[in-house]
C-alpha cells in the first residue's frame, strides 16, 4: 500500500497491463465460461507481479487493499519496514502515537493486519483502515475489513503501550490492557447504536466504480469483533493467555506485540494474507 497515490486510477502501462490481465477471461464464442490454461494463468500471474496495483484498482476500497501480490513484488521492502519497527519497540519510552506515526510513515499496514491471523477471516479479500473516525466521540486506531466464505467481517483494533502497567505480579490484566478493554467496550455500544454512521464512514471510501455488499449496509453484530494490542510476550503468563482466551466468547481478542511481529514474519515468508 503506498498512500502517496489513488489506486483507483492507473497509469498508462498499468492499464494497458489491465486489459491484457482481463483479455484471459474473454468467453469463446458460445461458452458460457472460460478455463484458463496454465500458461494463461501463468501470464496472469506474471502481469499481477509486476502491476499489483491491478489487484487494488479492483477491488472495493482501492487505497486500502492488502494486496498479496505486492508482498510478493517488494519482499525486501516489507522485510525492511519490519525490523524497523522491531528497532522502534526497542524504545522503552515508546507510546501508542509513535507506533501509530510509524505505521502511516512507512506504510507499514501490514504489520496491524497481521491481527487476521487471530480470526477465520480475511482470506478471501482484506481492508485496513488507519485512524476511523467514530463520531462525535471515539476513534478506533484500525479498522481491518476481511471477508470469508460466509462474508465480510469487521475488526476494529486499538492499540495500548507496549510497556507500563501490563500486567500485575500474579498475571492478571494491568491498568494498561484494563484501559485497552474499557475502550472497545465503548467502541462495542457505539456500534450498535451508530452503524449507519459507520456505514456511511465507510461508503465515502470505497472505490468509484464498486457497489459495497450487504453486509456494510445490515449491523450484525457476529460479524464484528475488537482487538487490544498491549505488552510484550514477557508480560503474559500462562493466566494472562487463559484471561485473554476467556474474552474470545465476548468477540474480544487480546494479543501483545510480539504476536504481531511473529505474524508479519509469517505473512512475509508466505508472501500472502
Amino acid at each position: 500500500m503506498n498512500s502517496n497515490r489513488d489506486f483507483s486510477k492507473l497509469n498508462d502501462d498499468e492499464l494497458n497491463a489491465f486489459e491484457e490481465y482481463n483479455s484471459f477471461h474473454i468467453f469463446p464464442p458460445g461458452k458460457t465460461i472460460k478455463i484458463l490454461t496454465p500458461t494463461e494463468s501463468m501470464k496472469q500471474m506474471e502481469i499481477l507481479l509486476k502491476y499489483p496495483a491491478l489487484k487494488n484498482f479492483e477491488s472495493l476500497f482501492p487505497n486500502y487493499y492488502l494486496n498479496n501480490f505486492d508482498i510478493r513484488s517488494n519482499k525486501l521492502d516489507y522485510i525492511r519496514k519490519l525490523q524497523l519497527f522491531i528497532e522502534l519497540l526497542q524504545d522503552k519510552d515508546i507510546t501508542e502515537r509513535n507506533i501509530l506515526n510509524f505505521i502511516r510513515a512507512y506504510d507499514a499496514q501490514f504489520i496491524i493486519s497481521s491481527v487476521l491471523k487471530f480470526t477465520n477471516y480475511g482470506h478471501h479479500d482484506r481492508y485496513i483502515f488507519q485512524e476511523v473516525s467514530l463520531p462525535p466521540d471515539h476513534q478506533a486506531d484500525f479498522l481491518i475489513v476481511g471477508k470469508n466464505s460466509h462474508g465480510y467481517h469487521f475488526l476494529l483494533v486499538e492499540l495500548e503501550n507496549p510497556y507500563n502497567s501490563i500486567t500485575i505480579k500474579d498475571g492478571n490484566f494491568g491498568a494498561t490492557i484494563r484501559k485497552g478493554i474499557t475502550q472497545i467496550d465503548d467502541w462495542k455500544i457505539w456500534m450498535d447504536k451508530n452503524f449507519s454512521t459507520f456505514n456511511s464512514v465507510l461508503s465515502k471510501l470505497k472505490g468509484p466504480n464498486v457497489l459495497l455488499p450487504i453486509e456494510f449496509f445490515e449491523y450484525d453484530n457476529t460479524r464484528f469483533q475488537y482487538v487490544v494490542i498491549a505488552g510484550r510476550r514477557d508480560d503474559f503468563s500462562e493466566k494472562t493467555y487463559r484471561a485473554s482466551r476467556s474474552l474470545q466468547g465476548q468477540g474480544k481478542i487480546l494479543i501483545h506485540y510480539d504476536n504481531l511481529i511473529d505474524e508479519a514474519r509469517n505473512i512475509i515468508d508466505a508472501g500472502r494474507y
